[in-house]
């Protein structure tokens, strides 16, 4: 099985219906109907019980759809955050400094170089002194 049947049997299942699930997915039927028999093939069992007016979940199909929907939105996330990784939006910046380097410096660099997925936190100061600027935070839900 593929990212791409996974995707067509979520469509068929959900929708009980090859036709609507075809116009939901922007594709014809018949590779639709042809990658859900693959899949039924590869897995030796019936997917979906069809009839000339209705489609209904098999007990495997009922347990397929379960962990597909995980695989998918797993491999969804994956995709997501490694185009959040090109973009420049993950991952953690860490910034050291030293009594030498005036502490102001360092937080706007931090500051500017958090981006958009950054969040507020507190740092402790040399002085004691708590001061605010922000931190990048991790992608993982």
């Amino acid at each position: 099985m593929d990212y791409r049947q996974l995707r067509y049997f979520i469509a068929v299942a959900e929708e009980l219906s090859f036709s609507r699930a075809a116009k939901r997915l922007h594709v014809s039927q018949p590779p639709l109907s042809t990658q859900i028999k693959a899949m039924e093939e590869e897995l030796g069992t019936r997917l979906l019980a069809r009839t000339r007016r209705a489609v209904e979940l098999t007990q495997a199909g009922q347990l397929l759809l379960e962990h597909a929907r995980r695989a998918v939105s797993e491999l969804d996330l994956a995709s997501e955050t490694v185009r959040r990784a090109a973009r420049g939006e993950a991952g953690m910046i860490r910034v050291g400094f030293t009594g030498s380097v005036p502490m102001l410096d360092m937080l706007l660099l931090h500051r500017s170089a958090s981006g958009a997925g950054a969040r507020l936190c507190r740092v402790l100061a040399r002085d004691g002194h708590w001061r605010a600027t922000t931190a990048a935070t991790p992608i993982h839900r």
